[in-house]
């Protein structure tokens, strides 16, 4: 083979490699092309959807919650499916920037997420049905068992002269906003997080904990009467300036509360603490539901395991009294702000339920937020020996009440 034979072919093979780089940016240009068209349609179509589907978890609630539950489950497919799509997007424009994008092998794997990506586009298409089919079947057909959804907070009364105290008279409750200051906050959490060290992650975990004063017994739902940590400098500091003064708080209850977390819903306990129950929010804010209770709440009550000073049983995962998680039509949230405190007394300590719905976000204000990690100091006065006992106007939900009547049954079947 002559060199005149050979040239040609030479020349054709430098032609090709240096074509490669041209081919590879220009292809490398259209994915990216495709992955902002892809973002910006998604971004638009998840923009279109949000409204309705804030509409639809509003409406939702008072309808059939085996639809309700469905759609949860699909809007989290959903969700990992955008998140999965986005993400061979990212991978299909890398793999067009490595330099030996043009072998085969390469070649043979940016087709296989092309596939992937295009399977993955066409089950997000058929949620998308489904999630309409499940706006006409739940929205907008009414359904039989009416349940009626979380309500704001009824109109509180605020005095002119003190704008930053809410209160609500005929439930007891009184909402105080910016009870502590900026300083006192980064000062609480850093005092909770020294506890467990600084390289300590909190990230997946459950809710956590400390006690101060006589801790928390969650075995008869009362405090302890020999387990005593004192209370912190920081607590007591805004002791004074809390609106009951008649009697002080001296079991304290500091948690820790994870994006998403949230607290069953519960009463708790009538006879073992004072009527002021305090609850200061700080971290972040979060949406408090309460729900007046019901026969069904009484009833709960007096199931056999329930634990009560005179038949401790396991120790339980909340530090109140067990109740109905069925939301009556009394059910209404209340937004507790960063650094406020909650001061409960009468119905809305003893006849209402209070707890904080496990979601990652929040709807305030219109706008959906999402949950930050949120710390809480629950605050109680303990009544100790002949002080123990309630004649609240619920005795439903009294456990005083409750220990009377099994004491009235052991006498009648003596």
């Amino acid at each position: 083979m002559n060199l005149s034979s050979i040239l040609p072919i030479l020349l054709l093979f430098l032609t090709a490699v240096a074509a490669v780089p041209t081919k590879q940016t220009a292809v490398s240009a259209y994915y990216q092309k495709l992955a902002r068209n892809q973002e910006e349609n998604d971004l638009l179509s998840m923009q279109n959807l949000q409204p309705w589907w804030t509409g639809f978890m509003a409406r939702a609630q008072d309808r059939r919650l085996n639809e309700l539950r469905t759609c949860v489950k699909i809007r989290r497919c959903f969700q990992i499916l955008l998140d999965e799509k986005n993400g061979l997007l990212r991978r299909i424009s890398q793999r067009c920037l490595w330099p030996d994008f043009n072998t085969v092998t390469q070649r043979s794997e940016l087709v296989r997420e092309v596939l992937f990506l295009n399977d993955t586009i066409l089950s997000m298409r058929l949620i998308r049905v489904k999630l309409v089919l499940l706006r006409c079947e739940v929205c907008d057909n009414p359904s039989p068992a009416k349940m009626t959804s979380p309500n704001s907070a009824p109109t509180p009364f605020t005095n002119p002269s003190s704008p930053k105290i809410q209160k609500w008279e005929s439930l007891g409750l009184t909402l105080i906003h910016e009870f502590i200051s900026e300083e006192e906050e980064e000062v609480m959490i850093g005092a909770f997080h020294s506890v467990y060290g600084e390289n300590t992650s909190f990230s997946g975990r459950k809710r956590l904990s400390q006690h101060f004063g006589y801790h928390f017994d969650y075995t008869t739902f009362g405090a302890s009467e020999t387990n005593f940590t004192p209370a912190p400098e920081y607590i007591q500091e805004f002791l004074p300036r809390l609106p009951v003064q008649e009697y002080l708080p001296d079991q304290f209850t500091i948690q820790y509360y994870p994006p998403g977390a949230g607290i069953p819903p519960h009463v708790d306990t009538h006879s073992m603490f004072g009527e002021a129950l305090y609850s200061l929010s700080f971290g972040s804010a979060v949406p408090m539901a309460f729900r007046k209770c019901t026969t069904n709440d009484a009833r709960r009550m007096r199931l056999p395991k329930r634990s009560l000073t005179n038949n401790p049983t396991t120790s339980q995962t909340k530090d109140a009294t067990p109740a109905e998680t069925a939301e009556s039509e009394e059910t209404w949230e209340l937004l507790l702000p960063r650094r406020s405190l909650l001061l409960m007394t009468g119905p809305s300590r003893y006849g209402y339920t209070h707890g904080i719905k496990s979601r990652k976000t929040d709807i305030i204000d219109g706008e959906t937020v999402s949950r930050e990690g949120r710390y809480s100091i629950t605050m109680r006065t303990i009544r100790r020996g002949a002080e123990i006992g309630c004649n609240c106007d619920f005795p439903g939900v009294c456990d005083q009440r409750i220990r009377e009547e099994q004491a009235a049954a052991e006498r009648t079947d003596e």
